[in-house]
């Protein structure tokens, strides 16, 4: 049965072809071929197999990928707030259900979470105090490889574009180059991701798969969704119990408490700023991911959010730090 499991498993079965029949079978599917390439490497190395018990080797490119997110989340956290909130963030993530389904699983989520905060991280050096070309070389490859990992992570490259915008316009000199600068590795990333760009296309106006998301009908599921959304951010995508916005009331209730320490005092621009950077990022792409939903296609699934939502757990770290403080 487990060998049935991992022939059916269609990463695995697409990591045990060759390459030109990977690149053939993904060109004719919705996905781009970036981490069955990456599982096909993985398995020439350790020969993942049932014979000596070892087929959760398949697992463990996911399990290092969750181990970086831990470390990416850290040293953003950090950087925008604090080491004490940074550390709760953390433990938060350790616990989290979202970060511990797909830290499991043969899917390429946690590969392109961590893809994602990488990208972020080296925004943030880039617009901090060095403003090395390097970071925007590390960048762009990491953009490429998050957009062959997985077609949403182009929603994370616009809210990571605005949040550039935003971080680069509080520049106090080199302004217009820095911003130049940004662009062009935006080009970089382009022609990188340029040889399946006429895949995408095709893909996208002429789908190789019939719809296989259900469309909202009404006001009513769109607000269900919404709420599942919200409490996937904070008890994964199956929420126990039947009323599933029970469980978004407390990710509202922490949201406000967030926006209460950001905006909540006169003269506390750097809370502001942070707070923005982690709201954008959060937001942005699941309003395009219902947007598109609702006007364009079916393409909303809960499990989609997994790769933005690391980023949220900042949000109760902030509010457990600062309700801390004040009860010292």
């Amino acid at each position: 049965l487990g060998e049935i499991g991992l022939q059916t498993s269609q990463p695995v079965h697409l990591a045990r072809q060759p390459i030109p029949a990977m690149i053939a079978h993904t060109a004719g599917d919705i996905h781009p071929p970036g981490y069955y390439f990456l599982l096909h490497l993985w398995q020439q190395v350790t020969a993942p197999t049932l014979l000596h018990g070892l087929e959760f080797l398949y697992a463990l490119p996911s399990v290092m990928a969750a181990m970086l997110v831990l470390a990416l989340l850290y040293a953003i956290g950090r950087r925008l707030f604090s080491a004490p909130v940074a550390a709760i963030a953390v433990w938060l993530a350790v616990l989290n259900p979202f970060q511990l389904w797909y830290s499991q699983e043969v899917r390429m989520y946690t590969v392109g979470a961590a893809l994602g905060l990488f990208c972020l991280w080296a925004l943030l050096a880039f617009a901090g105090a060095s403003h090395r070309l390097r970071w925007l070389a590390l960048y762009a490859l990491a953009a490429a490889a998050g957009l062959y990992t997985l077609y949403y992570f182009a929603f994370w490259l616009i809210a990571l574009n605005i949040v550039a915008l935003l971080l680069l316009w509080q520049a106090a000199d080199g302004r217009g180059r820095r911003l130049a600068q940004w662009v062009a590795a935006q080009g970089a990333v382009i022609i990188l991701f340029g040889p399946w760009l006429p895949v995408l296309a095709r893909q996208a106006t002429d789908p190789p798969v019939p719809p296989w998301r259900a469309p909202w009908h009404n006001a009513a599921d769109v607000v269900a969704s919404a709420a599942e959304t919200l409490a996937a951010l904070l008890v994964g995508q199956s929420p126990p119990g039947q009323v599933v916005w029970i469980w978004a009331i407390p990710v509202l209730a922490l949201l406000l408490g967030f926006a209460w320490w950001a905006w909540g005092r006169r003269g506390q621009t750097r809370r502001a700023l942070a707070a923005s950077v982690v709201l954008l990022l959060l937001f942005v792409p699941i309003t395009l991911l219902f947007a598109i939903t609702l006007f364009v296609t079916p393409i909303y699934h809960v499990r989609y959010i997994y790769l933005y939502a690391t980023l949220f757990l900042l949000v109760p770290a902030v509010v457990i730090a600062a309700m801390w403080r004040r009860c010292r």
